[in-house]
C-alpha cells in the first residue's frame, strides 16, 4: 500500500484524536474538533495527515513562530504515526512535507521537542538530520 500526505481536514478529527491518545494526550473528541477548527483557520499553522488506503495513519502539526531571543523559525509541535504503521515511511513523509512548507515560508530553521523517554523518536529525528542542541525541563502552571 502507498502512503500519501495531505493537508488535515475537519473530517479527520476522530483519527487525529485517536492518534493523540497514542502519543499520550487523551482527551474528548470534541476538544480535538474545536482545536482543529481554530488551527485550520490560522495561516501560520501547518496541519498534515499521512494516509494509507484512505485511512489516517499519522499526523503532524507545525507552526511558524518568533521568539525575541532566537528570531523566526518553524517548530514541529506534534508528530505521531499509528503504532501499527511505524517503519513504513509515514513519519519521514510528514516531516519532509513540513520542511517544504517551512522553506516556502522562507524559514531557515526547524526545531522540535521530544520527551526524554521517547528514545526511538530521538533516533528517528537524528536519522532525518536533526541535531540535539540542548536538554531542558518544561514547567507548567494551571490557572
Amino acid at each position: 500500500m502507498s502512503i500519501s500526505v495531505r493537508p488535515m481536514q475537519a473530517q479527520d478529527a476522530a483519527s487525529v484524536n485517536r492518534l493523540a491518545a497514542q502519543l499520550g494526550y487523551p482527551h474528548p473528541a470534541q476538544e480535538t474538533e474545536q482545536r482543529m477548527a481554530a488551527l485550520l483557520r490560522q495561516e501560520a499553522h501547518c496541519l498534515l495527515v499521512a494516509t494509507e488506503a484512505g485511512a489516517v495513519i499519522g499526523w503532524l502539526h507545525a507552526l511558524e513562530t518568533m521568539w525575541l531571543e532566537t528570531g523566526r523559525f518553524v517548530e514541529i509541535a506534534g508528530l505521531v504515526v499509528d503504532e501499527h504503521h511505524r517503519g513504513k515511511q509515514a513519519g519521514e513523509q510528514l516531516v519532509a512535507a513540513a520542511l517544504q512548507w517551512s522553506r516556502e515560508r522562507q524559514c531557515t530553521r526547524v526545531s522540535l521537542r521530544s520527551n526524554v523517554l521517547r528514545t526511538r523518536a530521538h533516533r528517528f529525528y537524528t536519522r532525518l538530520g536533526f541535531e540535539e542542541i540542548k536538554e531542558s525541563k518544561v514547567f507548567e502552571m494551571l490557572l
